[in-house]
């Protein structure tokens, strides 16, 4: 008896996890990127009129530290995909955790971490 209410318990549990991630909505900003800064301080910026609707940067992350949760070795995989969306022309998808629009994203280091980055065919 023991194990059926462990088990009860568990597919509670598990099916009320389910159910709060498939309420939380992402913002997905698609678009080109315009252009790429990196600072003298490893900051990673990005600039896309049509991701944000303007040219403002956006802070992605830094390669010289883990900045908002984003590790050095994802910021360095995002900076190459940037990279190559940049140079190939090629469409991005940056999803973002809630449900802001994207012309409303923060700039600079005003800007919350993207949640995934992509390179997105058209």
């Amino acid at each position: 008896m023991f194990f059926k209410r462990v088990s009860m318990n568990s597919k509670s549990i598990f099916f009320s996890t389910l159910l709060m991630y498939s309420q939380v909505s992402n913002a997905a900003c698609t678009g080109t990127v315009d252009e790429i800064q990196q600072g003298y301080n490893g900051r990673v910026s990005l600039i896309s009129h049509s991701l944000y609707g303007d040219l403002s940067a956006r802070d992605i992350c830094r390669l010289d530290s883990v900045w908002s949760g984003v590790a050095i070795e994802t910021c360095k995989s995002w900076l190459s995909t940037l990279l190559v969306a940049h140079s190939t022309g090629t469409n991005i998808w940056v999803q973002y955790a809630g449900d802001a629009a994207c012309s409303s994203i923060g700039t600079w280091e005003n800007a919350v971490r993207p949640h995934a980055i992509r390179l997105k065919k058209t």
